[in-house]
């Protein structure tokens, strides 16, 4: 069992990375593939062993169930515009709720993780650099996704034609290291954050080497060019100014200052500094934003309240894409939504770990701009949740929130 704990905790970072690549099943990634096959082990060892099932399992398990009752509901009124989608996200859905309940508690080992993700993470950001000094200075395109051998992206829009065109046409050089979207660098360097600044909270400063990795991720994201990504690690950086000591503080006004002042010496001329501006401004306008809260307009009161089923939002609207609030909101009506919110609630006030606070606001705020339900990433999310307040649960320690 030690030994596949160790396998499963190296794993997991590599699992994220191949959640880009196609594996031919039923669309389904060679991440979540490599995930299912460890889903199995976890099982058969759990069953095997008499492991006792914890108010955790039954916790979600009841969420998950609401949802499925919901959903049932919604198909017997509506009907089903696609089985395909529905068996898919189900598929998706008995991943995640095996990840989170057999497998990381069988296989995850929290001490471990913190060393590997750190290297991890470190070198993401490396290859995010050099792709950027491969493309500006060489105009040599170093892919985020992969295309040889058993390799192939998931999407089509992920493989190199279609990103050295759009490369080409924003007149920059926007990358996102092993991942298929900045955003996805972004959420899992700002994880790694927050396990850095604020896992370790009852030190009192920071030792110099995660200072320094700090600010190598800081510029990573903010090379990364991911809105939503930037604006959540301008939450980290407040939420650790607010309990870090002076030299600290210091230092991150000093910082603070010094991007001001170079993005303000660039001016709106300058293609970078004019996207991130464009991307603030028009952020309601997008598909993952205001655009996919617009679609909620469409539903009538009772599917508000009861939401049209589990991938089954074709009866009400041709969008393929909804953020994870409103995708809850649409499958599964105001009530599941309300059943989620009360999941989290719960979890978040019964810690005192700030970094579990931290992480899990910020959380929300990504599932608000993204799809980090269902999926790998969530299962990443949920393993820290499960773990990273462990220590101080039973301490004096008190959040800063």
């Amino acid at each position: 069992m030690e030994r596949t704990r160790k396998i499963f905790t190296y794993a997991l970072p590599i699992i994220i990375v191949l959640n880009g690549y196609a594996s031919g099943i039923m669309g389904l990634s060679i991440g979540s593939i490599v995930m299912n096959l460890f889903n199995l082990y976890a099982l058969f060892c759990f069953v095997s062993n008499n492991h006792k099932i914890d108010s955790f399992f039954t916790k979600t398990a009841l969420w998950l169930i609401s949802f499925i009752i919901l959903s049932c509901f919604s198909y017997i009124i509506y009907g089903i515009a696609d089985i395909r989608r529905i068996v898919v996200s189900l598929l998706k859905m008995a991943t995640w709720f095996i990840g989170v309940t057999f497998t990381v508690k069988l296989f995850f080992d929290y001490t471990l993780f913190k060393i590997i993700y750190k290297k991890f993470c470190l070198f993401c950001t490396l290859y995010l650099f050099i792709q950027m000094i491969s493309w500006n200075i060489l105009r040599f395109y170093l892919p985020n996704i992969f295309n040889f051998g058993p390799l192939k992206p998931l999407y089509d829009q992920y493989s190199a034609e279609s990103y050295v065109n759009y490369l080409s046409a924003i007149g920059f050089g926007r990358f996102s290291s092993f991942f298929a979207e900045p955003a996805y660098y972004g959420i899992l360097m700002i994880i790694s954050l927050v396990i850095i600044l604020f896992d370790e909270y009852e030190k009192e400063e920071l030792p110099s080497k995660y200072k320094v990795y700090a600010i190598l991720l800081i510029l990573g994201i903010w090379c990364s060019t991911s809105t939503a990504s930037i604006i959540f690690v301008m939450f980290v950086i407040c939420a650790y100014f607010y309990k870090s000591n002076i030299k600290d503080k210091a230092i991150i006004l000093l910082l603070v200052v010094v991007v001001g002042m170079v993005m303000l010496s660039k001016g709106k001329d300058n293609p970078l500094t004019s996207f991130f501006i464009t991307k603030v401004t028009t952020m309601n306008d997008s598909g993952r934003v205001g655009g996919s809260y617009e679609e909620l307009l469409k539903l009538n009161f009772l599917q508000m309240l009861f939401g049209v089923g589990m991938s089954n939002e074709a009866v009400i609207t041709d969008t393929s894409y909804f953020n994870a609030i409103t995708g809850i909101i649409v499958e599964y009506g105001i009530i599941g939504f309300i059943i989620f919110i009360s999941y989290l609630i719960n979890m978040y006030f019964k810690s005192k770990s700030c970094s579990l606070h931290v992480l899990m606001i910020i959380y929300v705020a990504a599932m608000s701009q993204g799809g980090y339900l269902f999926n790998l990433y969530g299962i990443l999310i949920f393993s820290l949740i499960q773990n990273i307040g462990k220590s101080v649960n039973n301490s004096t320690q008190k959040s800063i929130f």
